[in-house]
């Protein structure tokens, strides 16, 4: 058993019924600008990090052949997504990893199971809290 305590806590975000969120610093691996981003936390999206598409276009400078671009199953049909290198940050944790936009439509801020199978957060529903986990 593991003693893990809570650190970096972000309220839940947007309107009835929030959504729990975190903090993310996306950093271009070519220019090295970078941005904090808050975005929603979302396991229904198997990808890494999806930006909106005005978002995406500062930091797409690594990004990747169409022919690497990934198609996902929605319920209105197969969305294609740009993907770009990136350095993310999230917390105390620099991760090489990707960013995602929709080829057509302007996209939106979220973190996807890729980029949170490597991290470890609560969801406090009472406290409307999503917190980042570190050992005791």
């Amino acid at each position: 058993m593991e003693l893990l305590r809570t650190r970096d806590c972000i309220e839940y975000a947007g309107i009835e019924p929030r959504v729990p969120a975190l903090n993310v610093t996306v950093h271009d691996p070519v220019t090295r600008e970078k941005s904090r981003l808050l975005v929603a936390v979302d396991t229904g999206f198997a990808g890494y990090l999806l930006m909106r598409k005005e978002l995406y276009e500062r930091f797409a400078t690594a990004e990747l052949p169409a022919e690497s671009f990934m198609a996902y199953s929605t319920m209105a049909g197969p969305v294609v997504l740009r993907k770009a290198r990136a350095t993310i940050e999230i917390g105390k944790l620099t991760l090489q990893a990707y960013i995602e936009t929709p080829q057509h439509g302007p996209g939106r801020d979220l973190i996807g199971r890729k980029l949170l199978h490597a991290i470890n957060i609560a969801l406090l529903g009472e406290a409307e809290n999503c917190c980042l986990l570190e050992k005791a």
